[in-house]
């Protein structure tokens, strides 16, 4: 693996490319990790954006779209129906409430590989949380029109742990009772503590120079105990599975002031994030410019020598910011 040549080097283009398609969203939510820059990146034209999917799809990338809202954009079926037809899988997660069932059957019809469409807890919270009343039926309703229209295992629901939401995932598990071909995954708050931003910013400078434009935007002050009816409800439903997977100690340590998970990220040797406006940053949660595509072709920014010097310091260990990633 590219990892252990240790000068920071990938021999070939990613194998998943998360490319934040628009940062238009119809939704507030508080918790993303997005939300300081909703609305306000310029988006590459959909030529743009078309040439990007021909460069990836020479190199047999997958194509994972993210916001803002995916949807909101206009013409992402054009894009999605492109990037079919050269062959690359592709993936997607949405809020869920612009669809009707017509535009589930058309993606359906285009190729759309995969589905993940996030809930925030049973109908009240969760339209708390998106701050839009009535998002949680629009939500549920595409829900079942994908369950309806897509093969086993039919779409993914990403159901987000915050302090809000996680009362509620019992009773948000029994409203799926009866709703088979769908999959349930937890993903665990993704947060750095007010102390952990601080120490980030100080660790890039001294080791590369400059700090990040931004981190991971939810900033959160962990209590021991969080984790416990996370570790209630895996036991009593089988099919829940979590992003990123961590054992029982490894949980308690996440939702932990104390947190110290060792792992190493080798996510930034397989995987790349692009922004609605085409600069290209080693991860979502990570905002340190690497390049680009208006400017350079993507294969010439991801083995360019910034890019080689980043991997080669995230190889020494995880930084302050990288604590509670998804990607670990």
């Amino acid at each position: 693996m590219d990892y252990y040549l240790g000068d920071g080097r990938s021999r070939a283009l990613p194998s998943i490319v998360n490319l934040n398609i628009t940062t238009v969203c119809n939704l507030k939510c508080p918790f993303c990790f997005n939300n300081d820059i909703l609305g306000k990146r310029k988006e590459l034209s959909t030529e743009e954006m078309l040439d990007l999917v021909d460069q990836l799809a020479g190199y047999r990338s997958g194509l994972f779209l993210t916001g803002g809202e995916p949807f909101a954009r206009k013409d992402i079926y054009e894009i999605i129906e492109h990037a079919k037809k050269r062959g690359m899988p592709v993936g997607c997660v949405t809020n869920a409430t612009l669809f009707t069932e017509e535009k589930v059957k058309r993606l359906r019809e285009i190729g759309l590989d995969v589905v993940i469409i996030s809930f925030h807890g049973t109908e009240e919270a969760h339209d708390k949380a998106v701050v839009m009343k009535g998002a949680y039926k629009k939500t549920m309703a595409a829900l079942d029109w994908f369950r309806k229209y897509w093969p086993a295992p039919g779409p993914m629901i990403n159901y987000v742990i915050t302090p809000e939401s996680l009362p509620h995932l019992s009773d948000f598990m029994k409203e799926l009772d009866g709703r088979d071909n769908v999959a349930v995954r937890l993903s665990h708050l993704n947060f750095v503590t007010p102390e952990e931003a601080e120490q980030n910013a100080d660790y890039w400078m001294r080791n590369f120079g400059e700090g990040p434009d931004k981190l991971l935007h939810y900033q959160y002050e962990p209590s021991d105990g969080l984790y416990e009816p996370i570790l209630r409800n895996l036991r009593e439903h089988e099919e829940l599975f979590t992003k990123p997977v961590l054992s029982e100690n490894d949980m308690k340590n996440w939702y932990s002031p104390h947190f110290n998970l060792k792992r190493r990220c080798v996510f930034i040797w397989r995987s790349t994030y692009i922004n609605s406006d085409g600069d290209v940053y080693p991860c979502q949660f990570l905002y340190i410019k690497m390049g680009s595509v208006k400017e350079k072709k993507i294969h010439e920014i991801w083995n360019g020598e910034r890019y080689r010097r980043f991997r080669a310091l995230l190889r020494e260990g995880l930084t302050p910011g990288c604590s509670r990633c998804c990607k670990l």
